[in-house]
């Protein structure tokens, strides 16, 4: 049966997190429209108990690029309601029954996003929720052909300010992969 509504705007997400732990922390998160020149969203925490879990890992490859982004440094809850209304403005130019796909690699950026915006305690969430729609990449046809593009965005990025386990990096590389996939497929 076809939805009563439809996708009329794409974003792209990336989080970065302290470790692959059962409760990773979110430590920072992007996302990104399909149009280059749309307004991005970027965050990343400065709570000292949230960079304190980060791993080895987390220290060298992402809280090593925090920083590069100005304005970008708030506290966990601010990230949450920052996000609610960067997601909130998104939904003020759709039509009646239009959504959001937010496109992610991996179940726990979207996990990660939802929680933040959940914890922030702000009026309004279940109803612009509902205006959502969760896509994992990975679920897709053509993504082999979309990782394959991501990587060479990456190999672009090598010295430039931000770099890969950038959030804003990553999310504008799955934007990249994304429309590599698509056209994979229509070419296919």
């Amino acid at each position: 049966m076809p939805s009563a509504t439809r996708p009329s705007m794409m974003v792209y997400l990336d989080t970065e997190f302290s470790d692959l732990a059962a409760e990773p922390k979110l430590l920072s998160l992007a996302m990104v429209r399909a149009s280059r020149n749309d307004k991005e969203f970027y965050a990343e925490v400065t709570d000292s108990q949230r960079l304190r879990a980060a791993s080895d890992f987390a220290l060298e490859a992402v809280l090593s690029q925090f920083g590069r982004v100005a304005g970008a440094a708030c506290s966990y809850a601010e990230l949450g309601a920052r996000l609610w209304v960067y997601l909130y403005d998104l939904t003020t130019t759709l039509g009646p029954g239009e959504r959001i796909e937010v496109a992610f690699e991996s179940d726990r950026d979207w996990l990660l996003a939802t929680r933040a915006v959940q914890d922030a305690d702000l009026a309004g969430w279940i109803s612009l929720r509902g205006r959502l729609t969760p896509v994992n990449v990975y679920n897709i046809d053509g993504f082999a052909a979309g990782e394959r593009a991501a990587r060479a965005y990456f190999v672009t990025q090598r010295g430039a300010p931000l770099s890969r386990h950038h959030a804003l990096c990553d999310a504008r590389a799955l934007r990249i992969a994304y429309a590599a996939a698509g056209d994979a497929v229509r070419s296919g």
